[in-house]
């Protein structure tokens, strides 16, 4: 299969990421369906110059996507519920950015989609000049972006999603350099002896 990585430049194809968005919370047991059959997450962030949207396509349709955006006035999505260990990461950083709504739809989810989804963000972030990058995902979640990024918890709550959300879930603030994701996406593709 073929797919293409690139960054989105028509933000009317936005209804594709908060459709795709809704679909694979439903499919995931996060979210009650919505009759819109959309789901906006951080509703203020998807129109900054800011914020870039990431897609991954299969025969012109978004199957996939990740979203980054740099430290700005408004500021990260993690600031919602982890503000003060997103304080201590500006603090840590010069170019500090946050990665959400990495998504891909159930019928093209793989490792190997979601790997090239990863290396696609890390190579953005590198343009970007970023040297550092805070994440909020599912506890459940968090061993394996450990191993793939070397990423660290530096706090965990409990929270909903928002108002459509089923239930409430452990969520974990994760946290590393770029430096750290290059060498753990490096050991990824060196061959095994």
């Amino acid at each position: 299969m073929s797919y293409r990585f690139s960054v989105l430049e028509d933000k009317s194809r936005l209804v594709e990421i908060h459709s795709l968005t809704h679909d694979c919370l439903v499919d995931a047991g996060r979210i009650t369906p919505v009759d819109s059959g959309m789901f906006i997450l951080y509703p203020k962030l998807n129109e900054i110059e800011e914020t870039k949207v990431l897609i991954v396509e299969y025969e012109g349709k978004i199957i996939g996507t990740n979203t980054i955006t740099l430290d700005n006035k408004h500021g990260l999505h993690s600031d919602l519920h982890f503000p003060d260990q997103t304080n201590k990461a500006r603090k840590r950083a010069k170019r500090l950015c946050s990665s959400w709504r990495i998504m891909i739809d159930k019928t093209h989810a793989s490792v190997t989609v979601l790997m090239d989804l990863i290396e696609f963000t890390f190579k953005v972030g590198r343009q970007l000049e970023i040297d550092a990058c805070c994440f909020v995902f599912r506890k459940s979640h968090a061993l394996i972006y450990q191993r793939l990024l070397g990423l660290e918890i530096r706090g965990s709550k409990q929270y909903m999603l928002d108002s459509s959300a089923i239930n409430s879930e452990e969520m974990v603030f994760m946290f590393a350099s770029i430096q750290t994701i290059k060498e753990h996406l490096m050991k990824r593709k060196k061959p095994s002896k």
